[in-house]
């Protein structure tokens, strides 16, 4: 009988034990699933933050072309006004130089007016 009683709790312990494997391996997997969860959560996260880094260098990249083609199309510009500068000064001094022209022509003028109306003054004095 004492065999028996010994026998029952030992078999009663093992079945505790057993339960509480079984308990902690269910724990362990539900662990482990939850684990797997995450991760796959995190590589989806991570996949999308890769896709949206990739956006942005892209971005990036086409922003770096805009920025390249002002300053291009700024030189062109300036370039071009300094050319217009050069253009309007080179005017500006032939006009000064025609108006020079203008000025000795209509003084030459005036003179030759002048001795045009003396040499009339002449003719006349020689006319009958």
């Amino acid at each position: 009988r004492a065999l028996a009683k010994r026998t029952q709790d030992s078999t009663e312990q093992i079945a505790r034990v057993v339960d509480d494997l079984t308990d902690s391996t269910k724990k362990a997997i539900n662990s482990v699933q939850q684990g797997n969860q995450k991760a796959t959560e995190a590589v989806d996260l991570a996949e999308q933050i890769n896709l949206i880094l990739s956006n942005v260098t892209s971005s990036m990249s086409e922003l770096d072309k805009v920025a390249k083609d002002v300053s291009d199309s700024a030189h062109s510009q300036l370039a071009g006004v300094v050319t217009m500068t050069d253009e309007v000064r080179n005017i500006d001094m032939m006009s000064q130089q025609n108006a020079d022209g203008a000025n000795h022509l209509a003084v030459a003028s005036s003179q030759l007016s002048s001795i045009a109306n003396e040499m009339l003054a002449q003719i006349q004095q020689y006319k009958v």
